[in-house]
Parts: C-alpha cells; sequence; structure tokens
C-alpha cells in the first residue's frame, strides 16, 4: 500500500512539472502573439496613412490633368 502511495505522488508530481512546463510555453508563445499583433497593428495603420497620401496624390494629379 505505501508503494503504491508513494508511486501515486511521484506520478502526481511528475504531472504537475509537466503542466508548469506547459504553462511557461504558452505564456511565452502568448507574448510572442501579443508583440506580432502589436506590430501588426502598427504597420496596417502605417499602410493606411500610405495608402490615404496616395489617394490625395492622385485626386491633386487628376484636377491639374
Amino acid at each position: 500500500m505505501l508503494l503504491a502511495m508513494q508511486k501515486m505522488a511521484h506520478s502526481i508530481r511528475s504531472m504537475v512539472g509537466q503542466v508548469i512546463t506547459a504553462t511557461s510555453q504558452l505564456t511565452g508563445a502568448a507574448h510572442e502573439i501579443a508583440v506580432v499583433t502589436k506590430q501588426t497593428a502598427v504597420n496596417l495603420e502605417i499602410q493606411k496613412d500610405d495608402l490615404n497620401l496616395a489617394s490625395v496624390a492622385l485626386s491633386v494629379l487628376l484636377l491639374l490633368i
């Protein structure tokens, strides 16, 4: 009985260790996703500004023709 309890305790400790490792990996992945998402938003804003500028330039060009 004692041996079975020791094996069960070891198994639980092992599972807890695996959960801790997985949680740490997920935290790192979530951080990476957040960084990429923020950079994507910045890049999209830059593209929007560039498109607006191009639109204004084309409008002025059409007025001059």
